[in-house]
């Protein structure tokens, strides 16, 4: 299998992890949303891991802006799973829409249209702290090929 095909089966798998992903966080956030600021620590382990699984998804198939998005998800989930940031209505009703988001890139990418100029979601700067987290992968290593060079990563 050359190179090219092999993407395109990748894709199609990222494809639909991520539409399996935004259901778990859809069906963990209802829950999450009927107490936030009492969230059970199991289920916002669940979300965390939702949010890491994804981000690992993006970042093999190179989709950058579903990937530091993710990434500070995973942020913003793990302060509320540790307790070291509650969540209240209004971060719940923004997590709802990241998970939107999170949708509507899918549908996009399975449209063969690329992210165009997407910014990754970014929370509220929390107390204490200068702004929002930087990403922590490293900028060495091969270069990654952007989602919206070449052709298409989906097979028709």
């Amino acid at each position: 299998m050359d190179k090219e095909a092999l993407r395109q089966r990748l894709m199609v798998t990222f494809l639909g992890e991520l539409e399996e992903h935004v259901r778990a966080l859809n069906r963990d956030l209802i829950a999450v949303e009927r107490d936030p600021g009492d969230a059970d620590a199991g289920l916002l382990s669940s979300l965390f891991r939702t949010a890491h699984s994804l981000k690992g998804a993006a970042r093999s198939v190179n989709v950058q802006p579903i990937e530091t998005t993710c990434h500070r998800l995973e942020t913003l989930l793990g302060r509320a799973r540790d307790r070291r940031r509650p969540l209240d209505a209004d971060a719940v009703q923004l997590l709802f829409a990241t998970a939107d988001a999170l949708k509507d890139a899918c549908e996009r990418l399975r449209a063969r249209r690329d992210l165009g100029r997407a910014q990754p979601w970014t929370p509220p700067p929390f107390a204490g702290e200068d702004g929002p987290p930087r990403p922590h992968h490293p900028t060495t290593g091969p270069k990654r090929r952007p989602i919206s060079d070449g052709p298409s990563p989906c097979p028709p």
